[in-house]
């Protein structure tokens, strides 16, 4: 097919590394940045690759702008979700890349497309016909939801004011959290491992404590919110609540005593 021409074409990513072939909660949003319809393209696909691996609790998408409407692909249920601003409708079976791309750029005008929509064998009843309207309200609600969240969202990551701690306490402060951090020790759970040089090991444990999934990032101790925390190489804070809990994302660990 042609290349569509060069339009203003603005995406942001969440959830999503910058190539859109990983997804974690320890991506953060990444600030809009315009691109041309091919490496549009070519992000598209290699999510479509990355969506049936996707775990909670990632929510990964990406939000599109361009002269023609704007709109959110976006992973559930283990397939891609359709979303266009311009007709209020998520679409359970989304267009191809190849027509999304072509609807972003403007070449297809997306209420002329026929989307891969279920038949109904019969027709609705009144209170069928209620719940489908009920739902498109919701829809349209949780759409300008997120664009004013998104819109008045500073740019970046979602990290607080934070200075670095000097080098002296710095040193201090990673020695006093050397150590093995849990939420627990069943399948799913997740481990830390902070070494002095301020390497750490983030596991997400499988079966009798296996790691199942494992990311290694560096930390430097800073002062955030009125307390010390760690600050990762992920652009993510460890908060250190006390001598034997750190919070990570949400969840609670605990050292693990010898």
């Amino acid at each position: 097919m042609t290349e569509p021409a060069t339009s203003a074409i603005e995406i942001a990513l969440k959830h999503l590394s910058p190539g859109a072939d990983s997804a974690s909660i320890e991506f953060s949003e990444l600030p809009p940045r315009a691109i041309v319809a091919r490496d549009l393209r070519k992000l598209l696909k290699a999510f479509a690759k990355l969506v049936p691996t996707v775990e909670y609790p990632a929510e990964p998408s990406i939000r599109i702008e361009s002269p023609a409407g704007r709109f959110v692909v976006q992973a559930k249920a283990g397939q891609l979700q359709f979303v266009s601003w311009n007709s209020s409708q998520a679409h359970s079976v989304a267009p191809s890349v190849d027509d999304i791309v072509r609807i972003v750029a403007g070449e297809i005008v997306e209420g002329e497309f026929e989307f891969e929509e279920p038949v109904a064998a019969s027709e609705p009843r009144k209170g069928s016909r209620a719940l489908i309207i009920v739902a498109l309200i919701a829809v349209v609600i949780g759409l300008n939801v997120y664009t004013v969240t998104t819109a008045t969202k500073p740019p970046g990551n979602f990290l607080p004011s934070y200075r670095l701690v000097a080098s002296d306490a710095a040193g201090r402060v990673l020695e006093s959290v050397v150590g093995t951090y849990e939420t627990g020790g069943k399948p799913g759970d997740r481990c830390l491992k902070i070494a002095k040089d301020g390497k750490v090991q983030w596991i997400k444990y499988g079966p009798n404590r296996s790691a199942a999934n494992q990311r290694d990032m560096t930390v430097q101790p800073v002062e955030a919110e009125g307390a010390t925390s760690l600050l990762t190489s992920r652009q993510a804070l460890i908060k250190i609540k006390d001598p034997i809990t750190l919070t990570y994302f949400g969840d609670t660990y605990t050292r693990e005593m010898k």
